[in-house]
């Protein structure tokens, strides 16, 4: 029955990081014009999430049998010998340390990728206009300004201007015209003037969008992995989190490592804190948002914080653990 219930907890593991696994690549590849709900990656992300917490009952059933049997009962100092522990022991299928740091490796890189979500969902949308025309399949290029109205100045905190709102009649390159209501740009927009638009061909009957405070508008319709996306992800977030997953490791050892992953009080804390981050992207996935830029910042920094802490957290329980 031990080693029915050891398998099935590796089983729920490997499935868990599979389909979390698949949740975030997918993710971070989608392309601009998908819209939500995404129903295939809340499912899956639904799946990782059971397989996760069945794997922490497995634990959990593992230490009450163990103490049940009285193998875990107190350590008596005249009769023991060598102190009995309060967890069941699973020995290791690899005596290596080595792969006790892969297989802790593959769990905790896990994690901070989780980040990528909200970074690649939450920022090619741009609301409701772009991701239509994104729909619809929207292209980016020069339009020539041939009339203006409804203009208005912008202003910041201090009431200093910095640019303009207007609708913008455009001139699209086939000589079609077009209409950007809500256009923001940094100079008076005049008749004759370019712009930097999007609009989808198929659909001029969804207009057009000029936003010159979008520094790089061809991230509208590119789609998938790009270098300065991966560039970015690899240096704020994957680099500082192996250091700092590194360190908790080297600190911690191999033995004590391979203790907590089978430790039901520390893979609760583990289970926990994968939901909660499941739940904090999942407005994302079902289309309800966090409702505005800001919200969007504050939950891709809980991301990291939570991330972090928990990697804190398991570096101490591990120091715990290995001196129980």
């Amino acid at each position: 029955m031990g080693r029915a219930l050891a398998w099935s907890a590796r089983a729920c593991a490997v499935g868990a990081w599979g389909a979390l696994g698949i949740v975030i690549v997918w993710a971070y590849g989608m392309r601009p014009g998908e819209v939500p709900p995404f129903e295939g990656l809340i499912r899956l992300g639904w799946v990782g999430l059971a397989l996760l917490w069945v794997r922490v009952g497995v634990l959990w059933i593992r230490r009450v049998r163990y103490r049940g049997s009285g193998a875990g009962r107190p350590v008596d100092p005249v009769q023991d010998a060598v102190p009995v522990r309060s967890e069941p022991y699973v020995p290791r299928t690899q005596s290596a340390g080595w792969w006790v740091y892969l297989r802790q490796g593959a769990v905790w890189v896990l994690l901070p990728l989780v980040i990528a979500v909200p970074v690649s969902l939450g920022e090619p949308t741009g609301g409701a206009s772009i991701r239509a025309l994104q729909q619809a399949g929207a292209e980016v290029g020069w339009a020539t300004v041939v009339q203006v109205a409804e203009v208005s100045a912008l202003r910041d905190a201090d009431d200093d201007q910095w640019g303009y709102q207007a609708t913008l009649v455009l001139e699209l390159p086939d000589r079609t015209t077009v209409t950007a209501t809500d256009a923001v740009v940094y100079r008076e927009p005049r008749a004759g003037g370019q712009v930097r638009a999007l609009w989808a061909p198929a659909q001029r009957e969804l207009g057009a969008v000029v936003d010159e405070t979008v520094r790089d508008p061809e991230k509208w319709v590119r789609g998938g992995w790009t270098w300065r996306g991966v560039g970015l992800l690899v240096a704020v977030l994957a680099i500082p989190l192996a250091a700092i997953a590194a360190s908790i490791g080297a600190v911690a050892g191999p033995e004590a490592l391979h203790r907590v992953a089978w430790d039901a009080g520390a893979q609760s804390v583990h289970a926990v804190v994968a939901t909660a981050l499941y739940l904090l992207v999942l407005p994302l996935l079902d289309g309800s948002g966090f409702g505005s830029r800001v919200g969007w910042l504050l939950a891709t920094a809980g991301f990291g914080c939570t991330v972090l802490a928990l990697y804190v957290a398991l570096g101490v329980w591990a120091q715990m653990v290995d001196h129980a």
